[in-house]
Parts: structure tokens; C-alpha cells; sequence
């Protein structure tokens, strides 16, 4: 997986970075579902988690999008910058995605 969204657990949080793109209704979102990868670069599917991000959290940036075709749907643009995540926030396993 070329997934590039990174988290890297400290202590009790994630820290969060990268972005995601096609996110359709993300700026009405509370809360975001976001794979992250948190293996190492070459751990392919088994270095993949889910995390739940609060859209509102310090450094998530949710723009909109314009596309040619499209507005009705509201295609945004999340960005992620040192956003802290509590591991508490975890789906499942770390590093088990897709598992």
C-alpha cells in the first residue's frame, strides 16, 4: 500500500500527519475515519491502522474542492499537521487495518 498519511505513537496519543483527498462531505464531518500507516514504510497492508480523528482537533484543515463535474457533493481536501490523536481512538488492532 502506498498509503503516506503517517502516525506515530507517543506515550498515550498519535501524532498525525499527511492528508487525504476526494473526501466527499468532509467538512460536515465531526468526526474522520483515517487509515494512517503506522509500521514502517515497506510493512505494506500489516503496517496499517484506523484511526477516529475529531475534525475539530488542532491542525486539521478541511477545505473544499472544486471539481468540474460535481458540486452537489462537496468534495473537500483534509490536511493533517502534527494532529494529536488519543489512542484511545484506535479501531482494533495497531498495524491490523485490514485485518
Amino acid at each position: 500500500s502506498n498509503l503516506q498519511t503517517i502516525a506515530v505513537r507517543k506515550g498515550d496519543h498519535y501524532i498525525v500527519n499527511g492528508s487525504k483527498k476526494w473526501i466527499t462531505g468532509g467538512h460536515m464531518a465531526d468526526y474522520l475515519t483515517v487509515a494512517v500507516r503506522t509500521g514502517d514504510e515497506g510493512s505494506g497492508m500489516m503496517g496499517i491502522s484506523i484511526l477516529i480523528i475529531d475534525s475539530k482537533s488542532p491542525g486539521v484543515k478541511i477545505r473544499k474542492m472544486k471539481t468540474q463535474f460535481d458540486t452537489c457533493h462537496s468534495t473537500t481536501f483534509v490536511l493533517l499537521e502534527d494532529v494529536k490523536v488519543p489512542v484511545e481512538n484506535l479501531v482494533g488492532q495497531e498495524n491490523q487495518g485490514f485485518f
